[in-house]
């Protein structure tokens, strides 16, 4: 079945998921804040009360793009050279796919299910997860044990994610006619002084195993003045930042309001507003946490080795686990780790099939330790 899904356009996709959990076996829930953008929370009953491991995935993808620059039609997935090609296959239907097999396969089998195995397939992963891990996290719509995460990130099992916040800042000046200058004060020309002097700061010394450090891009976008021969008034920019464990996004904004208060205090015609528009602390799962030695055991058993440890350079839905006190794996998925959004998009058959032995031995081991 091909069904395209870009982020907004889910529903058709979803149905089809149902369709196919209930032909298994799966009790499904359906939980949304939006009409037309259905999140699946399913569980597939085990004989006894035992853990529940919750797998999630989520079921939108980016645009492809021109599909001339494809090899194949990006929205009608073939097989070429043992790969299966086509936008969101590795981010990440194929974790999902691996997922559904791996509960077929346990239920199938006829092996005693100690516990539940949970899915969620969620939508708006690719934007801000509004509609989709956010909501459900934040109504306690999602329980479990323990957790995983089919993002792309094969060979490698990643335990961490990078925080981020958004900040909007804005500078005030006066505007005057640009043959007169120094009876104006010019927004655009405050502005740059702000974001240079913010990107000469270091966040934290401390850089993180996996993820290195935070860091901070000033001007990742820039808006200013009317018209050319007048001062500007007004400017506004964007400042872009990225946390590590260990930086809360709390701090990293004081950091910044404390150097821009250094700024005015300096300069008596520099005003400036800080909003925060966005922000997501940073996540780690410790590394004697039981589903991350319970599926590094069922990597070595599938691969003939386990995964090495990694992290997740950008945000992610695991961080809404850390509220729940859910220990998740940010991201084990058969598509290939950074080989997500960009052209040709594919995943290897060989591995979408190993990851979908490790999803069902994990189970298997949380179960019956």
């Amino acid at each position: 079945m091909r069904i395209q899904s870009p982020s907004g356009e889910e529903e058709n996709v979803q149905a089809f998921v149902s369709s196919k959990l209930h032909e298994i076996g799966f009790t499904v829930n359906e939980f949304s804040n939006h009409p037309k953008r259905p999140n699946l929370v399913a569980a597939l009953k085990g004989t006894q009360a035992g853990p529940n491991i919750l797998f999630v995935a989520h079921v939108d993808n980016i645009p492809a793009g021109e599909p001339l620059n494809w090899r194949v039609n990006p929205y009608e997935a073939q097989v070429l050279d043992g790969r299966i090609v086509g936008r969101g296959v590795a981010d990440m239907k194929a974790g999902l796919a691996a997922m559904i097999i791996a509960a077929k396969a346990i239920r199938e089998s006829g092996v005693p299910m100690l516990g539940n195995f949970s899915i969620a397939s969620v939508v708006d992963e690719e934007l801000e997860s509004e509609y989709g891990m956010k909501f459900l996290a934040k109504n306690a719509l999602v329980k479990a044990d323990c957790a995983v995460f089919g993002e792309p990130s094969f060979p490698y099992v990643d335990i961490a994610l990078k925080g981020g916040v958004w900040l909007k800042l804005t500078t005030f000046g006066k505007s005057v006619g640009s043959g007169w200058p120094e009876s104006g004060v010019n927004a655009v020309t405050k502005m740059a002084k702000v974001l240079l002097e913010l990107d000469k700061l270091v966040l934290d010394e401390k850089s993180h195993y996996l993820l290195g450090r935070a860091t901070i891009s000033p001007g990742t976008t820039i808006r200013g003045g009317l018209m050319m021969h007048s001062i500007p008034d007004k400017c506004e920019a964007t400042v872009d930042i990225y946390t590590v464990p260990g930086l809360t996004t709390g701090k990293a904004v004081s950091i910044v309001v404390q150097c821009v208060e250094k700024l005015e205090r300096e300069d008596p015609d520099l005003k400036v507003k800080i909003e925060t528009i966005f922000e997501a602390n940073a996540y780690e799962l410790e590394q004697d946490a039981e589903i991350l030695l319970n599926l590094q055991s069922a990597t070595e058993s599938v691969f003939g080795k386990r995964a090495e440890l990694a992290g997740v350079p950008s945000l992610g839905d695991a961080r809404f686990m850390a509220d729940l006190r859910i220990p998740s794996i940010a991201a084990y998925g058969p598509g290939e780790k950074g080989k997500g959004h960009i052209l040709d998009e594919s995943v290897e058959i060989n591995t979408l099939v190993g990851v979908a032995k490790v999803y069902a031995l994990t189970a298997l081991r949380t179960w019956n330790p």
